[in-house]
């Protein structure tokens, strides 16, 4: 008998052995995490006991978890920012990781941790360094094509590998032309030009060119735009947007383009636009008057001595509609065509304008502006009611202070808002008495 019990308390501790394996073999644990289990093999304190203890396995401090990336952004022709989320790990907390960008040519030099760690340093894209998670890569060759790989280390040592990435950087080449030409400050005899900036990857150098030419096909191509038909306004300046045209003819129409260059010399080009100086202008006299406008020569001799009149020598008159002073007798002229005019002050096929340069329209065939106009006549905010005696269709009304003799209330007259642009608006938006002062509109002939 005492031969089987010796064997049996063999086997009893075998079974012990067995059952301490199948608890859980971290520290801290206190539970055999499902495994049948002898009370004596496994404790519910959070300790082993010392018999446990000494034969259980000795929990290891782990390798961080990587987080994503690494993923690459601002690529241009000579680098990018290369960047990765944090990593976790289950003994150092996450701001006191240490983190290594390592690059080479080919995916196979990072495959590992082994072979990240070592790379040479001149493959070493930021040292190790605590909880840094970007790095930015510079004085890279354009269009070349490298592999990023992150490592990360506890305060152990132990460290992990991110999975490395490729990116490539951009082939410099021409410009990205910015947004579109456009013109302001128009005149008789010169405007302005604005375009928005060009974008070329790497290179903040961009050289601008401003040419004009009589027609838009002269000057759509860059090949064109420096031909011997195009006119330099602005040779390549740096980083300029804008540039005035000057001494140009009077109501003449002008395509103008940019060209714009990067230093390595790709050149593009904007799309031409089409500016048409003043040939005429329109200004709302300072004074206001009641009715007493009896005929032309009283009203022409207004705007001409106005204070509000442009500089100059032109010479003005009052668009204004009396007896003696006519622009349709049928509904747009559509009778007899400018016939219909008397002593009618706006010119056919003429572009008009503000005397700051500003455009409010072109004249059609019968020296009437179509509408709605480009801009209205007046600024907003500045005065804008003028005498008109115009109906919207731009016949004669019959409110108009008895041919502008009347000068009490007991007649009225139409007014033009000059900070209107449809006919209803601007021709006659107003029927007021004829003893409230109202400016006049004069144009230049």
């Amino acid at each position: 008998m005492s031969k089987i019990r010796a064997f049996s308390f063999i086997i009893h501790i075998l079974t012990i052995q067995v059952a301490i394996l199948a608890c859980g073999r971290q520290q801290g644990q206190n539970s055999c995490q499902g495994e049948a289990a002898d009370s004596t093999a496994c404790s519910s304190s959070s300790e082993p006991s010392t018999a446990i203890h000494s034969i259980g396995p000795v929990p290891q401090d782990l390798a961080p978890m990587p987080g994503t990336g690494p993923v690459f952004a601002d690529i241009s022709d000579h680098g990018y920012l290369v960047s990765w989320t944090a990593a976790t790990d289950d003994k150092t907390a996450a701001e006191k990781l240490e983190y290594k960008l390592v690059s080479a040519v080919q995916a196979s030099a990072l495959a590992t941790v082994q072979d990240a760690v070592s790379v040479p340093d001149a493959w070493v894209v930021l040292p190790w360094t605590t909880n840094a998670l970007s790095a930015q890569v510079s004085a890279t060759p354009s269009a070349a094509t490298l592999f990023y790989a992150v490592l990360v280390r506890d305060q152990a040592g132990n460290t992990a590998l991110y999975p490395a990435a490729n990116v490539t950087t951009l082939v410099q080449g021409t410009p990205t032309i910015g947004s579109s030409i456009v013109s302001s400050q128009v005149t008789t005899s010169s405007f302005q030009v604005n375009w928005g900036a060009a974008l070329n990857s790497g290179d903040t150098s961009l050289f601008y060119k401003v040419v004009y030419a009589p027609l838009a096909t002269d000057i759509n191509t860059v090949a064109k735009a420096e031909g011997a038909t195009a006119s330099v306004v602005m040779d390549w300046t740096l980083n300029k947007l804008s540039t005035s045209l000057s001494g140009l003819s009077l109501g003449t129409a002008y395509a103008v383009s940019v060209l714009v260059k990067n230093s390595a010399g790709g050149k593009n080009i904007y799309p031409p636009i089409t500016v048409t100086t003043l040939a005429k202008r329109f200004f709302v006299s300072s004074s206001a008057y009641s009715a007493n406008l009896t005929s032309a020569t009283v009203v022409d001799s207004l705007c001409n001595s106005d204070a509000a009149k442009p500089s100059g020598s032109s010479t003005y008159k009052a668009v204004i509609a009396a007896s003696w002073r006519r622009a349709c007798v049928s509904a747009n002229c559509a009778t007899n065509g400018a016939s219909e005019h008397t002593d009618w002050p706006l010119a056919a096929g003429m572009t008009y304008g503000r005397a700051d340069g500003t455009i409010v329209g072109k004249t059609n065939a019968l020296g009437l502006l179509p509408t709605p106009l480009v801009n209205a006549i007046a600024a907003s905010g500045s005065s804008h009611y003028a005498w008109s005696g115009l109906n919207a269709d731009w016949t004669n009304s019959s409110s108009n202070c008895a041919n502008w003799s009347n000068t009490t209330n007991s007649a009225i007259a139409t007014a033009s808002d000059l900070n209107g642009t449809a006919s209803a608006a601007w021709l006659n938006a107003l029927v007021t008495g004829c003893a409230n002062p109202q400016a006049l509109l004069c144009v230049e002939l």
